[in-house]
């Protein structure tokens, strides 16, 4: 089951953090998912390869990640199998999903 493999201990970020702000976290915990929160709702996430893709676009790091932040939240149930969590990561394409 889904709640046996789950990290409970999320790291996430304000919708009004930097990208240097958000590449700081990703290093500092070893991650390379980060669920973005706006007025305590998740709203969307970055990862580690956003990331990559966006440094060499932009002119400043010290940019805020709102415009970069990938709105398509994949949730799966806590309950839910690992079976249910592998379908919905191949048919999204996704390695990571947010457990509601």
């Amino acid at each position: 089951m889904i709640k046996d493999i789950i990290n409970k201990h999320i790291i996430f970020s304000s919708i009004n953090s930097s990208i240097k702000d958000i590449s700081k976290l990703m290093n500092e915990y070893n991650i390379g998912f980060i669920p973005i929160v706006d007025n305590d709702k998740y709203i969307g996430v970055v990862t580690d390869r956003d990331i990559a893709l966006i440094l060499p676009l932009i002119n400043n790091v010290n940019n805020s990640i709102k415009s970069y932040v990938k709105n398509n939240i994949i949730l799966i149930d806590y309950n839910s199998s690992i079976d249910d969590a592998l379908e919905l990561m191949g048919k999204y394409k996704v390695k990571r999903l947010l457990v509601s």
